[in-house]
């Protein structure tokens, strides 16, 4: 079990990007990570390989993505995030 190196206040449409020292990054929708309850250990996002570390986690909150015209259509569903672990 690792430590926690970032938490972030998110709502239900906003996004996460993770980026690693060594320059890997991911773009996570907050509706497709799984919510833990009080007694779990919480959810780990991203592992990172041996040597490497989480250097920065940045929320991109729904109403800037709209703002961007990145917001999805009405039909369109999200593509599934890795569940990584």
């Amino acid at each position: 079990m690792g430590k926690i190196v970032s938490a972030r206040v998110v709502q239900k449409d906003d996004d996460l990007t993770i980026m690693t020292a060594n320059g890997q990054t991911i773009r996570i929708k907050n509706k497709t990570v799984k919510t833990a309850g009080r007694a779990t250990k919480g959810v780990h996002l991203i592992k990172p390989q041996d040597g490497d570390y989480v250097a920065s986690v940045a929320r991109i909150s729904a109403e800037d993505m709209k703002k961007a015209g990145a917001s999805l259509a009405e039909d369109e569903q999200p593509e599934p995030q890795p569940q990584l672990m």
